[in-house]
């Protein structure tokens, strides 16, 4: 039985020609044009419509971009997306990842902007063979980490189109993150140049590789199959980038479920027998370097580097500690929000009126801010004035929030727990043990000690971190972003049904989450937020390979006009939100701003913007 019909597209991105000091990729181009050969090949089950977007003659660019993939998608019915981008691209964390174009200094595409936005065009809508449409993306780039990434302004390319919709998405990344991948330039025998992640994809889904294909059980067999595939790149990049002499371990996410989750279907003659020969290597002296195209940055010293930023990174941490610890002894009860700030190279603070206690541990060097006893959960942030901007500093229950001068523009946020929560064993109940730092907001803590977090375990890793975020709000908001890079809308919405329940609803979530969300001003000037949040069905298959905990699955009924804890998110990607979302009935002075913060792991504002923000949100400004 032939598989039913799906409408397939694929967009192909291809940068070879970039700026110093980054590397020319000749292979790029050629990559591409292999992978768009196969999508293009006369056969039954695969008939992509193609559009490739390189630079063999013009430069790739936000605004070609825009033009030409907003006019592909909107002249398509399609049931499965296939995104392509090879070139260069560096990463700022998980949630922050750039693809870089022809300008790399100043363009590039931010990556999980994009992919949300594609959720908003129809994909799969118009289909009735498919429970949800499908989208693929392959990135064939670097994911290093760096000063180049502090403060890059990635662009979504896309214009919010229709409602969000759930896709299933299968994502090859060519390797870790914080990692590098790698490209071989043309050998001295006349071998084309190739990007080495693209050339072990291609052949194997031009059906070369019989470790792919599924001959026995899938529905449509002999096909090549997602899971076959991603566990052969897994194996064989890693062995492949060995004979080069470099390291590179692929990072592969595969949702598109059976028995949709086929790439080929191939004819029972075609199936080969034998493994084929290594694409490209035999053209290649083993061990030579110079085959390696150089990156911005090599790799040894950019490991040193990062290590001896770390070490700095750990010594502010211990700094951090003890600015925590003395809030803890001096402040108020638990479990009051808090924040110590070192002060002696700020020159003010921006805080809501009568909502926090300002006191002094040390003039010009420490004060301690603590929420009043009668303005609980209100969750307002104060800002602090640095050099670059104003510092949104959060105020979280069961959480310090730390400032330090070494590290301008971030936040250090200390959780508290009560003594009684399982597996605290603290003194004084006061510190988690296993994991007492937040570094969510910490640029620095992104360009030096970033995790190895894989997109596989992304789910994993946001299951496990909304436990208990009833006394750890900011990380039922870590668990928000998470689940909204792997394309999880529906435990976006449970986690903040169970904030709402619980505790308090944090605005970065409830941003996330909500089908309606909006400020109102009361009497006296003072402004409130809520949200309504939807209706969320049972998920009694979703994701079954995975063996998530039950609470991932439950249903909840729709719940309205839920207090907010928060009068603006304390993320940069909330922000991009409150502007560009129409389920956010932003206040127009806030919109006027939304665009404003810089690019950094925290929210920094600019003087203007913090002008505005003050004047309209009744802040009062301390001179230090």
């Amino acid at each position: 039985m032939p598989p039913p019909p799906l409408e397939k597209a694929m967009i192909l991105i291809a940068v070879s020609k970039y700026t110093p000091p980054y590397a020319p990729l000749p292979g790029a181009l050629t990559s591409a044009a292999r992978l768009a050969a196969w999508a293009q090949a006369p056969s039954a089950t695969r008939s992509y419509k193609v559009l490739e977007i390189h630079d063999r003659k013009e430069p790739v660019t936000i605004a070609r971009l825009q033009t030409e993939i907003t006019k592909f998608l909107e002249n398509h019915v399609i049931d499965r997306l296939v995104v392509y981008f090879v070139g260069h691209g560096i990463v700022r964390s998980a949630a922050d990842q750039f693809w870089l174009l022809s300008d790399p200094e100043n363009e590039g595409v931010d990556v999980n902007a994009f992919m949300r936005r594609l959720r908003t065009y129809g994909i799969g809508q118009q289909n009735e063979h498919l429970t949800q449409g499908q989208l693929c993306v392959i990135a064939d780039a670097c994911r290093s980490t760096g000063k180049d990434a502090v403060d890059f302004v990635g662009h979504p390319i896309l214009n919010k189109r229709y409602k969000e919709e759930k896709l299933q998405v299968d994502l090859f990344q060519s390797t870790s993150l914080a990692a590098q991948a790698f490209h071989v330039n043309a050998s001295g025998d006349g071998g084309e140049p190739f990007c080495l992640f693209s050339a072990v994809l291609s052949e194997a889904l031009e059906g070369k590789v019989p470790a792919v294909i599924e001959s026995d059980h899938h529905r449509y067999c002999p096909a090549i199959v997602n899971t076959r595939l991603a566990d052969y790149l897994e194996d064989e990049v890693p062995r492949r980038a060995a004979k080069l002499n470099v390291e590179m371990e692929p990072d592969i996410d595969t949702r598109i479920r059976p028995d949709q989750n086929y790439y080929d279907v191939l004819d029972k003659d075609a199936v080969p027998v034998a493994e084929s020969f290594e694409v490209g290597l035999e053209s290649t002296r083993s061990g030579d370097d110079s085959w390696v195209a150089p990156e911005r940055v090599d790799a040894e010293e950019q490991r040193r580097v990062r290590d001896a930023k770390s070490e700095e990174f750990e010594a502010g941490l211990g700094r951090a500690e003890e600015l925590a610890q003395l809030g803890h002894a001096i402040g108020g009860g638990f479990p009051s929000a808090k924040a110590a700030c070192e002060t002696s190279t700020s020159s003010s603070l921006a805080m809501p009126r009568d909502e926090y206690h300002l006191s002094w541990v040390k003039p010009r060097e420490l004060c301690l801010i603590e929420t009043r006893p009668d303005q609980r959960n209100l969750g307002t942030p104060f800002f602090i004035r640095q050099k670059d901007g104003w510092l949104l500093v959060p105020m979280l229950d069961f959480t310090t929030s730390v400032v330090l001068d070494r590290f301008p523009g971030d936040v250090f946020l200390m959780r508290l727990y009560r003594r009684d929560m399982p597996g605290n064993d603290g003194e004084n109940g006061f510190l988690n043990p296993m994991s007492p730092w937040d570094t969510s907001l910490s640029t620095h803590a992104a360009s030096t000690t970033i995790p190895p977090l894989k997109v596989a375990d992304t789910w994993r890793f946001a299951d496990a971190i909304r436990v208990g975020s009833e006394q750890a709000p900011n990380n039922a908001n870590i668990a928000g972003y998470l689940y909204d890079l792997a394309g999880d809308q529906h435990n976006i919405q449970r986690t903040a049904h169970y904030m709402a329940e619980d505790s308090a609803l944090p605005i970065d979530l409830a941003i996330l989450a909500a089908e309606r969300l909006w400020w109102k001003q009361n009497a006296s000037g003072g402004w409130s937020v809520f949200a309504n949040l939807p209706e969320v069905p049972a998920d009694e298959e979703d994701e079954p390979a995975l063996d998530r905990p039950l609470y991932t699955r439950d249903s909840f009924a729709a719940r309205q006009d839920v207090p907010v804890q928060g009068l603006v998110p304390i993320y940069r990607q909330g922000w991009a939100m409150l502007a560009e979302d129409e389920r956010v009935e932003t206040p127009e002075f806030l919109k006027s701003i939304a665009n404003k913060p810089l690019n950094r792991a925290a929210v920094l504002l600019p003087d203007d913007a913090m002008e505005v923000l003050a004047k309209n949100f009744n802040y009062e400004i301390h001179n230090l």
